[in-house]
């Protein structure tokens, strides 16, 4: 939190704070809701507030799932895990100035308040902040600070207009893409078609290098992240030292993309150069015809009763492919490498995994690596990866100037850390009224937590299973006497991380889709027969009713309408 001075005079002089944001603006709000939290304990004024990003401090890193704390923004984590933090450090900063009001008038702390970016005394007279702060900042922050009773709360738990909406809505909001340094040249980049591919000759360089504008053809290495938490790939998989990609640099962008396009570039495929579709559905369905696979849940013996009454058993198959996370904005980053040190800006969503990876990638200490973090034009997920940054660490530091890359969509689209795939196998008897009696669920696909967090996967002696392949399955609220699910992880050459709700985007639309098929295979409306398998969890069973009263689902839908649920 910087409280700036005082501009003009007697009644129109006019005061601005800003404050400082450690969690990237990906579009969910940070950029407001933090600083409102920090702002409502400093008692600042809202309307004069202004906001910084600001990186490179301890206090601004979070901890994930017991995992060294960083700085980043992912799981819906910001506000839950800074509300406190955020409370304490505005409380404080409103303590130190309040004293410092005391001391210039000679009174006691009791006899002051604050209001709108002032202390205003018993007898009325103000300062402003402004004019207190360097007083302030002599003075030792109090570490338990009185906190603002929540009945005095003007912005938490209030409507509160953006912040950033009107600099996105006139271009002032500088996005990654945006980014312009002194002395910045512009890289276009074309990575190896396949995902263990690697560039053999550049055919045409000479010729490409003597287009207008063109400075430089550099030749990419295969990035080789730091930690696991910068999306490293299945361990099954060999990582191999290679060039992956080529990279025009040019004096514009366009330059570099026409010259790009005529590139003649010749790639090696790799190891895994013949992947395609069919294998990796060949793989999910070897995974459905197993024996077995790594247990989650097994409640009853739902086996047994499946293997008793083979004509009365429902089966449905589901398949769902990797899916990449095509943000509007594409993933771009600038770099700058020079004296051993670099400097970064771009749309960031992971601050120090993003130090971690340009660090080992180039050659130079963590704490050589400054991160400018940006607005982000989306993300889901995949700009906490910064496989993007460290290819354009990679063609600064081959030029010796400051660069900045823009994947193109086709590059982007081709070359995410993609949503893993999944199959589901899902089989099921009824009993006597057309309820499940006995249930198994099988997904195979890609292991998310294998490929990028190993130590979250779960330990047992049938092997290793990750949670979020079965997320909304194996956690459901359906009340199932007999029921077992079971994982089947087919490691693959491709890079996979995160997307937003995770395991949930394939795991509850298989099952909720399954719960449909039996409820019509029963003759039950869907909604009744969901209602009567809540019963044992009453507060999604009021969810669903609510749901159901707000679409006047008792009433017929027009015609050509057609309607479902889902919990």
């Amino acid at each position: 939190m910087v409280p700036l001075s005082p501009t003009g005079s007697g009644s129109h002089r006019t005061e601005r704070i800003t404050l400082g944001l450690s969690q990237p603006e990906v579009g969910q709000g940070s950029y407001t809701v933090l600083p409102a939290i920090l702002a409502e304990e400093l008692d600042a004024d809202w309307s004069q507030i202004t906001v910084a990003f600001v990186t490179g401090k301890d206090a601004y890193k979070i901890a994930f799932n017991h995992e060294a704390p960083v700085q980043k923004e992912g799981a819906s984590m910001s506000t839950t895990v800074l509300y406190a933090r955020l409370r304490q450090a505005g409380a404080a900063a409103r303590d130190v100035l309040v004293r410092a009001a005391a001391q210039r008038w000679g009174v006691g702390r009791e006899e002051c308040r604050t209001e709108k970016s002032h202390v205003i005394n018993t007898r009325g007279e103000r300062f402003a902040y402004g004019e207190l702060a360097a007083a302030a900042a002599e003075l030792a922050l109090d570490p338990d600070p009185p906190l603002k009773d929540p009945a005095r709360f003007t912005l938490i738990g209030k409507p509160t207009a953006r912040l950033d909406t009107p600099a996105k809505c006139d271009g002032r909001a500088i996005f990654g893409i945006d980014v312009g340094v002194p002395g910045m040249l512009n890289g276009a980049i074309r990575m190896a078609p396949a995902f263990t591919g690697s560039v053999v000759a550049i055919r045409n360089e000479a010729e490409v290098a003597r287009m207008p504008g063109v400075r430089a053809i550099v030749k990419i290495p295969a990035v080789a992240f730091a930690n696991e938490d910068a999306g490293s790939q299945h361990p099954k998989i060999k990582q191999l030292p290679r060039a992956e990609a080529v990279c025009v640099v040019a004096d514009h962008f366009w330059q570099a993309q026409r010259a790009l396009e005529v590139l003649d570039v010749e790639f090696d495929r790799g190891e895994f150069g013949d992947l395609s579709s069919a294998k990796i559905n060949g793989a999910i369905a070897t995974g459905f015809a197993a024996e077995r696979g790594v247990p989650a849940l097994l409640h009853g013996d739902p086996q047994a009763i499946l293997q008793q009454a083979p004509a009365s058993v429902i089966e449905r198959r589901y398949l769902l492919p990797h899916i990449a996370h095509a943000p509007m904005e594409p993933v771009n980053a600038t770099a700058h490498y020079q004296d051993g040190k670099v400097e970064v800006w771009g749309s960031i969503q992971s601050v120090s995994p993003c130090q971690e990876a340009v660090a080992a990638a180039v050659g130079v200490d963590p704490a050589a690596v400054k991160v400018d973090v940006t607005f982000l034009g989306g993300s889901f997920g995949r700009k906490i990866v910064p496989d993007f940054v460290v290819q354009a660490a990679h063609a600064s530091k081959a030029v010796g100037r400051p660069v900045k890359i823009i994947r193109s969509r086709e590059q982007d689209m081709q070359h995410d850390t993609y949503r893993p795939n999944a199959g589901g196998l899902f089989r099921a008897v009824l009993d006597n009224d057309g309820y499940p009696l006995a249930v198994h669920a099988r997904v195979v696909g890609q292991s998310l937590f294998g490929a990028t967090r190993k130590s979250w996967l779960d330990r047992t002696p049938e092997g290793d299973w990750d949670e979020s392949m079965v997320d909304g399955i194996y956690n459901q609220s359906y009340r199932l006497p007999n029921f077992l699910v079971e994982t089947i992880d087919t490691p693959q050459p491709i890079p996979v991380y995160f997307m937003r709700s995770v395991g949930s985007t394939a795991g509850v639309f298989f099952w909720e889709s399954f719960i449909t098929t039996l409820a019509h295979r029963a003759g039950i409306d869907q909604y009744a027969y969901r209602h009567a398998l809540l019963a044992d969890d009453p507060l999604a069973r009021r969810v669903l009713e609510a749901v159901a009263q707000a679409a006047n689902w008792t009433s017929p839908p027009p015609n050509g309408v057609y309607r479902g649920n889902r919990l």
